[in-house]
């Protein structure tokens, strides 16, 4: 997938070195996206590639499948007749499957370094800034075109203004003071990656002012998640132990 959710992507993979290769360098995945206004007006012809449905379980050989304006407009087992002008691809020995999608994973993280912004990840910038180029890129190429964030820290916004990157759903996440997970962090480090704090009205927030207490409503709350492009969120509070 792309910065826009209305484009088209799809997943060729062509496992031509299974034997010579471990699983991961054998399966070749090429990444074909029609990108913004311009582009998604383009036509493209693919010829003589076998459909694997996730509907059925089957497979389709020998198909060949039409896009127009960022859409499959024609499947057929029959030659497709196109314009001189539309781009042809040849898919003989490969296979077209949709795009994955994984409903859990944090772009922020980076792995043995814990979020950005927390004090691993900030000493050593360069890794950090290696890992977030290259983490778009390693998703699509094992073909994952759609992801779910439920925990997107402060890095999603370099995530999806990457040229190349699956969809990215965000799930922000709203916790309280002293709950998790927020309470795993420094608090200077917290009120960055956990900025949807719920604050209820409570002998121990009598000293708060009125307005703050708006602020943190959780009504307040989910409406600057919804301002700030959040699709979900998520309530995460400690249990109270009396």
């Amino acid at each position: 997938m792309t910065q826009s959710r209305q484009s088209l992507s799809y997943v060729i993979n062509c496992p031509t070195a299974w034997s010579v290769c471990s699983m991961c360098q054998s399966l070749c995945i090429l990444i074909i996206l029609v990108v913004g206004s311009a582009t998604a007006e383009e036509s493209l012809l693919v010829e003589n590639i076998t459909i694997l449905s996730s509907n059925n379980g089957a497979f389709h050989p020998i198909r060949n499948i039409l896009v127009r304006n960022g859409r499959i407009e024609k499947i057929s087992a029959e030659r497709i007749i196109v314009e001189n002008n539309v781009q042809t691809i040849s898919g003989q020995g490969k296979f077209m499957t949709p795009g994955i999608m994984d409903s859990h994973i944090h772009v922020s993280i980076i792995p043995g370094l814990g979020f950005a912004g927390d004090v691993k990840a900030a000493t050593y910038p360069e890794i950090a800034d290696a890992y977030f180029a290259q983490q778009p890129r390693s998703l699509l190429y094992y073909g994952v075109t759609q992801i779910l964030d439920p925990n997107p820290g402060t890095a999603w916004g370099e995530f999806e203004s990457t040229p190349r990157h699956p969809d990215y759903f965000r799930c922000e996440v709203i916790t309280a003071p002293g709950s998790f997970p927020a309470v795993e962090l420094a608090p200077n480090v917290a009120e960055k990656i956990y900025p949807y704090v719920v604050i209820e009205p409570s002998p121990e927030t009598e000293s708060s002012s009125e307005i703050a207490l708006l602020k943190h409503s959780p009504e307040a709350v989910v409406e600057r998640i919804a301002e700030r492009g959040g699709q979900v969120h998520q309530t995460l509070f400690r249990k109270r132990l009396r």
